[in-house]
C-alpha cells in the first residue's frame, strides 16, 4: 500500500501560471480543464494558460513563483526610479 501511495504522489503536479489580465502569478495544482484567476477571477483554459514551470514539488513551484514575483517588483521600482529621474 505504501508503494502506491508513494507511485501516486510522484506524479502530482504544480504549475506556476500567470494570467494574461491582470499579470498575477499563481500555483495550480494538478491539471484542471479551467482555472479561476484568485485576483481578478478571470476564468481561464489551462491549456491556453501561460505555464512559467510545471514540476512535481510544491517547494520548487512556490521558489519559481516567489522569484517572478520579486524580478516583477525590481522591474516596477526601476521604471519609477527613471521616471523620477535617479
Amino acid at each position: 500500500m505504501l508503494y502506491l501511495l508513494k507511485k501516486v504522489r510522484k506524479t502530482h503536479m504544480y504549475s506556476v501560471v500567470g494570467c494574461d489580465r491582470c499579470q498575477t502569478v499563481w500555483i495550480v495544482e494538478m491539471r484542471p480543464k479551467t482555472v479561476k484567476c484568485p485576483r481578478c477571477s478571470k476564468r481561464h483554459n489551462f491549456e491556453k494558460l501561460r505555464k512559467f514551470a510545471e514540476v512535481e514539488d510544491m517547494e520548487i513551484a512556490r521558489e519559481v513563483r516567489t522569484r517572478l514575483l520579486s524580478s516583477k517588483i525590481e522591474k516596477s521600482n526601476g521604471e519609477k526610479n527613471l521616471k523620477k529621474g535617479k
